[in-house]
């Protein structure tokens, strides 16, 4: 399972993201056009399995944020937050 959003965004642009699921281990990537990845978080710390991370983008374009389950078992609701 998995899910894709595409935004725009400008170079040194930052940004925070996070995803929240009662249901299942999240993990979370930004990625280029390209699909390599720029940033990526499986679990915010050891006492949750929701997924955020902070990152500044290098260059103006089309990202991808990437909204992942850990395992194949993984499927359910979650919550998106990009500021």
């Amino acid at each position: 399972m998995y899910d894709i959003y595409p935004l725009q965004g400008k170079a040194n642009q930052q940004l925070t993201i996070a995803v929240e699921s009662k249901q299942f281990d999240t993990v979370l990537a930004v990625v280029d056009e390209e699909y390599n990845v720029i940033e990526q978080n499986d679990d915010i710390d050891k006492s949750t399995k929701n997924s955020a991370l902070t990152v500044t983008l290098p260059k103006d374009g089309t990202y991808y944020v990437i909204v992942n389950a850990y395992d194949n078992s993984g499927r359910g609701q979650y919550s998106l937050t990009i500021r």
